[in-house]
This record gives C-alpha cells, sequence and structure tokens, in this order.
C-alpha cells in the first residue's frame, strides 16, 4: 500500500500544493512509462486543474474569515 490508496483528509482537498505535487509526481512517471505517458499527462493536467479550484476556493474561505 502506498501513501496514494489511503483516502485524502478535506485539508489536502483545498490544498493547492498536494494538487501540484502529485501532477508533478505522475510527470514524473510518465517519463518512466512511454506506453502510459498521454493518460498519465493527462490525469496530471486535471490535477493542475485541481490545484487552481483549490487555491480558488482557500482565498474564498480566507476572505470569508477576512484574513
Amino acid at each position: 500500500m502506498n501513501e496514494h490508496d489511503i483516502p485524502i483528509t478535506p485539508a489536502q482537498a483545498y490544498d493547492g500544493d498536494y494538487w501540484r505535487e502529485r501532477a508533478r509526481e505522475l510527470r514524473a512517471k510518465a517519463d518512466e512509462h512511454d506506453s502510459q505517458r498521454h493518460c498519465l499527462a493527462v490525469a496530471a493536467s486535471d490535477f493542475d486543474k485541481l490545484a487552481i479550484r483549490a487555491d480558488a476556493i482557500q482565498h474564498e474561505i480566507e476572505k470569508l474569515n477576512g484574513s
């Protein structure tokens, strides 16, 4: 079992850096696996999109909390 077999926490879900790190890991795997390169690159791109969403949500939470 690896660390990504464990469900993510709410804190991770709203952490853009968490998703950017996952994207970076997938891109590294894509470099190692030619046959799966395209699928891994697409998934990494989706993680980048999640990072942008998480950042936006975090920004809105901060605004609501007056930070």
